[in-house]
């Protein structure tokens, strides 16, 4: 950390003429209309999936599988 005083006293003697002068260019970007349709047609596939019922939803026994390989 630099010292308080130290810090104060460069302020001091700063001299204003010595910078220079910027142009700030501020840059937006805004999603193309391609983007914005695949977010609302996400948005719109997740409430679907958050709203369906278990209702509609079949029970299916696991059956589990084993194959060896040849010898």
């Amino acid at each position: 950390m630099a010292d308080p005083n130290a810090v104060l006293a460069d302020i001091g003697v700063f001299k204003r003429e010595q910078m220079n002068h910027v142009e700030v260019a501020e840059k937006v970007v805004l999603p193309d209309r391609e983007q914005v349709e695949s977010e609302k047609r996400e948005a719109s596939l997740r409430q679907e999936i958050e709203s369906s019922s278990d209702r509609q939803l079949k029970h299916v026994e696991v059956q589990e599988r084993c194959r060896l390989p040849d010898a």
